[in-house]
């Protein structure tokens, strides 16, 4: 469980040494921004997607949708980039 609850202080000091060079404002209003936007994402996604999928198809499909979602979410971005 630490893991899962330190993700967010380590991915922002992994952006803020690997993309914005130390530098902390940069790379603090970018990482901002990404929370911004996968939240939109989030709120979207729940209203438009999972809503209506709910009195569609019941609560045990649209949950396996989403953990199908959550899965592609992580396993999607490319592998072997090498930011320098």
């Amino acid at each position: 469980m630490l893991g899962f609850a330190s993700f967010e202080s380590v991915t922002g000091y992994y952006l803020m040494d690997r993309l914005f060079n130390h530098n902390k404002e940069t790379s603090g209003q970018f990482y901002g921004l990404l929370f911004t936007i996968a939240g939109i994402a989030m709120l979207l996604t729940a209203l438009f997607i999972y809503k209506p999928l709910l009195g569609c198809i019941g609560e045990f499909p649209t949950v396996a949708l989403g953990g199908v979602f959550r899965r592609s979410g992580v396993e999607g971005p490319p592998r072997g980039v090498e930011v320098t």
